[in-house]
């Protein structure tokens, strides 16, 4: 294997590491914030922190030329995924 490859392995592995175990310290007693708050804003706040370190590692294993957002595809225009959206989640009328 590269040396280069390494470096994107090694961050990938320590991104995706700390992403999983957001979701584990966020909950954990340790932390108390499920006391605080509720499941879903915690889910979110989880989800959230994850996005954010993807973000990182991607920066950090690119260096200088890092596109982060665009490479996680989040540049993108917005108005399809509105529209799609929107579309998915109309009430059908049957239940």
């Amino acid at each position: 294997m590269k040396q280069g490859h390494r470096w994107y392995a090694l961050i990938a592995t320590a991104m995706f590491s700390a992403g999983a175990a957001t979701h584990e310290i966020l909950f954990s007693r340790a932390v108390g914030l499920y006391r605080m708050l509720s499941y879903h804003l915690l889910q979110t706040l989880s989800n959230v922190t994850e996005v954010l370190l993807c973000v990182l590692g991607i920066a950090v294993a690119h260096g200088r030329q890092a596109r982060p957002l665009r490479e996680l595809g989040l540049r993108a225009p917005i108005g399809r995924a509105l529209g799609f959206g929107l579309l998915a989640t109309v009430p059908t009328g049957r239940s």
